[in-house]
C-alpha cells in the first residue's frame, strides 16, 4: 500500500506523521512513568528503613537514659556512656542524611 501513499491528501499525511509522534511520545512517557515508580519504590523502601533505625536508636537511647548511674563500676559506666556516645553520633548522622536528602523539610 506504501506506493499509493503518493494518492493521499497533504493532510493526511500530515495527521499520519502526527499519530506516529504521538505514538512515540506515549511509549516515552511510560518508559519514564516506569522509572519514576522505580525511583518511588526504592525511595519508600529507603525511608521504611531508616524510620526502623531511628525507631531503635531511640529505644537504645531511652534505655540507656533510664539506666541508673550511682550503682555502676567504672568499667560499666564507660561503656554504657560510650553506647551513648555511639547511639547519639549515629542518630545524627541519620538525621544530617535525611535533612540532606529530604526535599521537604516540612515532613
Amino acid at each position: 500500500m506504501r506506493f499509493l501513499s503518493w494518492l493521499r491528501s497533504p493532510l493526511e499525511r500530515k495527521v499520519d506523521r502526527v499519530l506516529k509522534a504521538l505514538n512515540q511520545l506515549d511509549y516515552r512517557m511510560s518508559k519514564i512513568m516506569a522509572t519514576v515508580q522505580e525511583v518511588l519504590d526504592s525511595v519508600t523502601e529507603v525511608s521504611g528503613r531508616a524510620d526502623s533505625a531511628i525507631a531503635l536508636l531511640v529505644a537504645i537511647k531511652a534505655k540507656l537514659d533510664a539506666m541508673p548511674t550511682g550503682g555502676l563500676t567504672p568499667e560499666q559506666q564507660a561503656a554504657v556512656d560510650a553506647a551513648k556516645a555511639l547511639s547519639d553520633t549515629t542518630s545524627g548522622k541519620i538525621q544530617s542524611a535525611i535533612n540532606e536528602n529530604d526535599d521537604d523539610p516540612s515532613t
